[in-house]
Parts: C-alpha cells; structure tokens; sequence
C-alpha cells in the first residue's frame, strides 16, 4: 500500500483557493478515500474480497456517521475517522451541500466492488462504452467535486448546479480525472497487480490495438475532454439573477482547478512513479 506522504499533498492541488480550516477537513475525507481504495483494491486479496456484502455495509456506515453522525454498534478502523469527519462537516458545510456529498459518495462506493465481468459484452469482451460508464463513478471524482461547496463556502444554486451545460462540465471532469488516472497509474494496476480494469488494457482487448495504439488513443480521449471543457467554459450561460452568475462562476473555476490538478498532483507524486514504467516521464522518482 502506497505511503501516505505520496498522496497526502493531492488537496491543496485541487482545492488552492480555501481556508487551511477548511483545507484540513477535505484533507482527512481524501486520505480516507484514497486509503480505502488502496487497502480494498479490486486486484488484491483482501478481508472482504468474498464478501462484497459485508464491505459495502461498511463503507455505507462510514457514509451515514459522516453525514448524519450514526452509530453502526460496531467498530472498523473507518469508523474514528467518519465521527471527526462528522463534526468538521456539521461545522463546514451546508445541510443541502452534505446531502450532495451523500449522494455523490455513495455513487463512487456502490461502483468500488464492481470488477471486469461488470463490463463485459455478451460475447465476454471487455465494452470500452461500459467501463468508461463505470469509470466514471469509479473515480471517485464526483466526491471530490461535491467539495466544492465545502471549500469556497458557497452553496451552488440548484438552477445553476443542475443546468445542462454545468452537468456536462462535471462529466467532463470525472472523464478527464479517470481516464489520465488510467495512464498515471498503468504500472501499479495493470503491470504490478495484473489488473484488466483499466483504459489502456480495455482499449487493447476490446480495439485489437497494440499498447502504443492504446496509449495514443486513451491520450486522444483525455485531450478531447479537456478541449470540450474549455470550449463550454467561455460560453457559460447567463442568469437573471446576478448572484447565479457568481455562483457559477466560482463553481466552474474550481472545476478547471480540479483538471488542472489532475495532471500537475499525479506528475508530481511518487504514487505513479516507477522504474518499470512504461512511460520514461514516470521512471524517476522524485
């Protein structure tokens, strides 16, 4: 399991613009994402690798302490980290901003235990369509989006939230963080834990590409979502309403940290750094 020290500087990349208070709070809720991701890996053998019941009545219970202060009657090494969770939230953040980060979260913890039959075809071919759908959730990025409000202490109003274009910058983001994730972190999936959940090897099989093909074209991908968020970025709609147009225009500035962060946080973290790389620009650690 990765130290924490390679991943424990990942939010003042994506959040640059809030209080060290608020900082701080984001700061524990992402090391226990990323901790939780790297303990109850897909591709390792772990406590509850047979027992996806059991490990999603934990994750949903670490959820419920941090948003409505639960107590499960049971004790798992989350459970600590979910009650100061629970108090620095109820401090920080708004009632609709918590249900928000509810929801989102529980998206990305209901997809963490899917694994390679959950996107194979009919024919048992891996769908590119179905793990890109999957990846999505699986990033873990909408969780991180739903801090948003938390971080600049602001609450997003629903006409400006919900519009179709700031939808789809959302997605854009959870594509844009997933897929350059898949080409970050090849060498500790696919190389170290043999693992076919992953862009590059899904694009190999289901495509008939060779691994130079596959780079190249999940690298088309990520630039073209980056385009097409900066393209509606400069044509945001415009409210009525000023206060909307404020609202909106932190809202997708944070976002475009967040992109930003992507690439700048996984290039400078020995996280997916490696001598076996595939990739020379990760082979040296910093």
């Amino acid at each position: 399991m990765a130290q924490i020290d390679e991943y424990n500087t990942v939010t003042v990349y994506v959040f640059p613009h809030t209080s060290v208070e608020r900082l701080v709070t984001i700061n524990l809720w992402l090391n226990l994402v990323i901790f939780i991701d790297d303990l109850y890996d897909r591709n390792i053998n772990h406590i509850y690798s047979n027992e996806t019941e059991k490990y999603q009545n934990i994750l949903e219970n670490t959820i419920s302490i941090i948003c409505d202060g639960y107590e499960p009657g049971t004790e798992h090494l989350f459970y600590p980290v979910a009650y100061e969770l629970h108090r620095r939230f109820h401090e920080f953040a708004m009632p609709e901003s918590i249900e928000r980060f509810r929801v989102g979260t529980i998206k990305h913890l209901k997809s963490v235990t899917s694994g390679i039959n959950d996107i194979l075809d009919d024919n048992g071919v891996v769908s590119v369509a179905k793990y890109m759908q999957l990846r999505e959730a699986d990033s873990g990025i909408e969780s991180v989006i739903s801090m948003i409000e938390v971080a600049l202490d602001i609450l997003i109003p629903d006409e400006v939230l919900y519009h179709p274009q700031i939808q789809s910058l959302i997605q854009l983001v959870t594509r844009f963080f997933g897929f350059s994730n898949d080409l970050f972190s090849y060498e500790k999936e696919v190389l170290r834990l043999g693992s076919r959940f992953n862009l590059i090897p899904v694009l190999m099989e289901a495509e008939q590409l060779s691994f130079a093909e596959a780079v190249h074209e999940a690298i088309v991908l990520v630039n073209k979502e980056a385009v097409e968020f900066f393209e509606i970025e400069s044509n945001l709609p415009v409210w009525q309403e000023p206060h909307f147009n404020e609202a909106a225009r932190l809202y997708v500035s944070s976002l475009k940290d967040q992109i930003i962060a992507t690439y700048h946080w996984q290039y400078s973290t020995n996280r997916y750094r490696s001598p076996n790389s595939p990739f020379p620009e990760l082979r040296q650690m910093l």
